[in-house]
């Protein structure tokens, strides 16, 4: 399940663990979204989603 914009946490995919919040960075190539990357701190695992911004 993907996570809201303005979610901190989300389920891992891989471990069933809790991935949180890592960065959140500007899209340089498309200026009206942001990558919110969260990382488990459990195995590891790392996902990048992008939202919109506003």
């Amino acid at each position: 399940m993907a996570p809201k914009k303005t979610d901190a946490t989300t389920p891992c995919s891989k471990c069933a663990g809790t991935m949180t919040i890592n960065m959140i960075q500007p899209l340089p190539m498309e200026p009206d979204f942001m990558q919110h990357t969260f990382v488990c701190a459990a195995c590891g695992e790392v996902a990048k989603f992008k939202f919109r911004k506003g």
